[in-house]
């Protein structure tokens, strides 16, 4: 008897001793918990990325973990790379590495002396490499979340409740590692696999066996569900504890579109899981749900539905655009989503999933929170092998179009160059202006067409092109106004006899006017940029921050101040002038309309002596008729010589208008040579017999026929003004011009002309 109670408390101790030794197992880690080994072998916190806040820890009861375990070598220290299990008596202490210059790739090592080995032998270890979707303290539920809750380890929770002696008796340890690892194809979508604990088995570090629930749809109708049963590997999957409850586990698998999206909804989110748009224009941290909705007509886009984890897949990032990535933020915009993840804004083309996302987007204002469900799309699609669609054609039309429009631009501004008489006045200068102008605009937006690549890749030069596009659309509408302003001064002064402002001084004016107030709005704006205190950051013009021109301009205060209000005040200017001009324009017409019946009275008077007239009132306009300047100039220039050769019996007077004929440019006397103690506008009502005046009129060469004789207009002139008792004599332009540097030539030729 006492041999068998010996034999018994040997046996216990035995048991006891093996389970004790079990128990001690015992994994050495280099850094402390929170910390991890970089290139030099040296311990780092890494507190920015979520995914290292856990290291390398024991399950309950197979194992323990001491940390700060770098080992003091004589000599150099040197690193050993692992595998899952291993046996090694150098090693001295394990840990992850995260490596820079891999770009963050992770891997476990271990660390040993290379010259005096320490001997701390490391027992025949296993580390089982666990992908867990979400963070340390989070859990994910059906809403596709990780949920937090202060407290609760799910890191340990998921390793207790998936490994246990029944089911993988020799794991002691466990790498944590976060996230799901993306695949290079954009377009594979994260599929979600529910499974219960007891259907779930890891096979390994590399692959997982879960029992799913799928449903069977015979076309539209539900028929049932059914049980599949499948090996997952971890390559590009996750595996997580759903709604905080360890009898249910979800596994996340980054599948091909084709494969499940046929059957199954799908959607692009914008950001990754947990981050939405906040300001509309970056993606940050927020535990807003994003909960599509499928296959209806989505207003204002704040309806929320709680899905499931099986009612649809989702791949993130944003869609990969040839062109700008567009999101209108319209409370009463109108989209709908459907099944295969495009997306369709209003009445326009639907974008496909590689062209197309959703996110929600968060915005504070200072009457009410901006916070919707958005769909940002590309503008149009340039994808090989896509089939071209009206928004696309629109596009390549638009872009056509603008590049003819550079072309001829241009054209117009080399031909205004190289021909002096269409830039010699004001108004051809002032048009100059306006073609480059028009030329600049074009061409920035040509270029943001042709290459819209570098609104992503060249921030800066994303910039100066949405400042350069903005400057040439202002300066464009300016110099209008300039070209309008001048028509406009024109046709007001039309009669006026001397213009105030000289050729030069008005051309500066124009141009601090047409250069200078487009460029003094852009500094304007380009300093709000850079003064946060004038305006809150979503109100700044902020160019380049989505694309190169106004971060969302129907709801940014910029857009308005220093676009829409200045192109509107412009344009009504334009319209005023315009306005203003067509009146006088009709004005003026309707005075030479009624000039040329009162000519026609007045010749029908004189002309005929049946006629009973004049029957029209006579005009008692104080304005003068225009004459020509070349007419003015050459008088200006004969009036000494002239003065010579009739003394001081006689005075000369200028531009002439006869009081009882009509006030039209064809009655006009260009010289008139009178009695010194009349007056220019003192006439004898009866100077047939008098022959006190003498009218001398200066015909340019529109005033001949192709054979020399006058045409009907001043011929008529000649024989009223002589019917009135003027001594009329005719001077011809030409030879005037000719002999004005002769004076005794000149003086012959006006004495031979009077003496007729």
């Amino acid at each position: 008897m006492s041999l068998v109670f010996i034999f018994l408390i040997l046996l216990f101790s035995i048991l006891g001793l093996t389970t004790a030794q079990h128990n001690q197992t015992l994994l050495k880690k280099c850094c402390s918990k929170s910390r991890v080994l970089n290139d030099n072998l040296e311990c780092v916190q890494l507190v920015s990325d979520e995914r290292f806040e856990t290291d390398i820890f024991a399950i309950a009861g197979y194992g323990d973990v001491s940390y700060n375990n770098q080992p003091l070598c004589p000599g150099n220290v040197t690193l050993v790379r692992l595998v899952n299990n291993f046996e090694n008596d150098s090693i001295y202490c394990v840990d992850k590495l995260i490596s820079e210059e891999g770009k963050g790739r992770e891997e476990l090592v271990g660390l040993s002396c290379v010259d005096t080995p320490l001997k701390e032998q490391v027992y025949n270890v296993q580390i089982f490499t666990i992908q867990k979707c979400c963070p340390r303290y989070y859990h994910y539920n059906r809403l596709k979340q990780c949920v937090y809750l202060a407290g609760i380890d799910y890191s340990e929770k998921l390793v207790n409740s998936l490994f246990t002696e029944n089911n993988f008796d020799k794991i002691q340890f466990i790498n944590m590692r976060y996230g799901i690892k993306e695949t290079k194809n954009r377009s594979d979508v994260v599929n979600d696999y529910e499974s219960l604990r007891s259907k779930t088995n890891y096979l390994s570090s590399e692959s997982v066996k879960v029992v799913y629930q799928s449903k069977v749809i015979d076309g539209n109708n539900f028929k049932g569900a059914k049980f599949n049963e499948r090996i997952i590997p971890f390559d590009h999957a996750c595996i997580d504890i759903v709604e905080n409850n360890t009898e249910h586990y979800v596994v996340r698998l980054y599948e091909p579109y084709s494969k499940v999206c046929p059957s199954k909804k799908c959607v692009r989110k914008c950001c990754r899981p947990g981050y939405t748009f906040v300001n509309g224009k970056r993606c940050e941290k927020s535990n807003h749900v994003f909960a599509p909705r499928f296959n209806i007509d989505i207003h204002k886009g704040n309806l929320y539905d709680n899905h499931t984890a099986e009612d649809y897949a989702v791949s993130y990032g944003l869609p990969n655009c040839s062109n700008t990535l567009t999101v209108n933020f319209s409370r009463a915009q109108h989209y709908i989503i459907y099944s295969d993840g495009s997306i369709q804004e209003d009445d326009l083309v639907a974008r496909d999933i590689e062209h197309a996302c959703v996110e929600h987007v968060y915005m504070p204002q200072p009457s009410y929170n901006y916070n919707y469900l958005k769909p940002f799309v590309c503008s149009i699609y340039n994808t090989t092998g896509y089939a071209l669609n009206d928004s696309a054609f629109k596009y390549q039309l638009i872009t056509v179009l603008l590049i003819i429009s550079t072309l001829f631009a241009f054209a117009t501004l080399i031909v205004y160059t190289l021909l002096p008489s269409l830039h010699k006045n004001i108004h051809g200068k002032c048009l100059m202006c306006y073609f480059i102008c028009v030329c600049l605009f074009c061409s920035v937006i040509s270029a943001v067409r042709i290459n819209p690549t570098f609104q992503r890749t060249n921030k800066s030069l994303c910039v100066i092109m949405g400042n350069m596009a903005h400057y040439s659309t202002l300066a464009t509408v300016t110099w209008l106004n300039v070209i309008c302003f001048d028509i406009w001064n024109k046709f007001r002064n039309i009669r006026a006899k001397h213009i105030s402002e000289s050729y030069l001084k008005k051309f500066i004016l124009y141009s601090v006017y047409g250069w200078g107030l487009p460029a003094l709005i852009t500094l304007i704006m380009f300093m709000a940029q850079h003064y946060p205190d004038w305006f809150q950051e979503h109100n700044r013009p902020n160019f380049g921050v989505e694309n190169c021109w106004f971060e969302a301009p129907s709801k940014n205060l910029s857009f308005w101040i220093f676009h829409i209000v200045p192109l509107t005040t412009f344009i009504a200017i334009n319209i005023i002038l315009f306005s203003f001009t067509a009146y006088h324009c009709t004005n003026t017409k309707n005075q030479i309309q009624r000039m040329k019946l009162k000519v026609l009275d007045t010749a029908l008077h004189i002309e005929c002596p049946l006629y009973q007239g004049p029957m029209l009132p006579r005009d008692y306009s104080p304005t003068m008729p225009i004459v020509d300047q070349r007419i003015k100039r050459i008088c200006h220039k004969i009036q000494p010589h002239i003065n010579t050769m009739i003394g001081f019996s006689d005075r000369i007077s200028f531009n002439v208008l006869p009081p009882f004929l009509p006030m039209s440019d064809i009655y006009v006397i260009d010289v008139l040579v009178h009695p010194s103690f009349m007056g220019r506008t003192m006439f004898k009502m009866n100077l047939a017999q008098d022959n006190l005046y003498t009218a001398i009129l200066v015909h340019i060469p529109e005033h001949f026929c192709s054979d020399g004789q006058l045409i009907g207009a001043q011929a008529m002139r000649i024989r009223h003004l002589k019917s009135k008792g003027f001594k009329v004599v005719t001077l011809e332009h030409k030879i005037l011009s000719k002999l004005v540097m002769y004076p005794k030539e000149l003086i012959n030729y006006i004495s031979e002309q009077m003496q007729k």
